[in-house]
């Protein structure tokens, strides 16, 4: 099978190797598939990658506000706070359920005053990514099954883990 979206065999796998697009979204024709392959730089190739980083982000922030003290509550509080921000796309609100670790991160690598803005385009995108995938006015809901209190160690390793994201 051909990927509609860049015309690259992708044989019996879920995602075109190329461009990323789902194999769901190959069985039926696209039209502007060379097009979009000629216009250099597509965003929504990478669309899928965005969400998945930001579901990873929501988890481990999951992890460290249940490390940080407070248990099951303080985690669903954390966790309902960063869900509202990231789908109202308020770059404000989600700062502050970022930890210390990940702002130094993304001001390391995007700069003081950039790491903002590029936050801003992440959660736009993710946002668009989501009414894409799921349609407008998009319901997000979750549970906290199980809560424990991490050791040092494990907090460091989500801490690296995070960095090379």
């Amino acid at each position: 099978m051909n990927c509609n979206k860049c015309g690259k065999d992708i044989g019996n796998e879920a995602f075109c190797p190329d461009c990323g697009t789902p194999a769901a979204q190959n069985a039926a024709p696209a039209e502007a598939a060379p097009a979009a392959a000629a216009n250099g730089f597509d965003i929504k190739k990478y669309l899928p990658i965005i969400g998945i980083a930001a579901a990873v982000l929501v988890v481990l922030i999951l992890i460290i506000s249940l490390v940080g003290g407070g248990g099951k509550s303080k985690a669903k509080s954390l966790l309902k706070k960063e869900t509202k921000a990231v789908l109202e796309e308020d770059v404000e609100a989600y700062i502050e359920t970022l930890p210390e670790f990940m702002i130094e991160y993304y001001e390391d690598n995007y700069g003081k005053k950039d790491y903002e803005d590029y936050l801003e385009d992440d959660l736009s995108e993710t946002v668009e990514y989501l009414e894409d995938e799921y349609g407008k006015d998009v319901k997000v809901s979750y549970s906290i099954i199980e809560s424990r209190k991490m050791t040092d160690d494990e907090i460091d390793d989500v801490e690296d883990s995070i960095k090379y994201i």
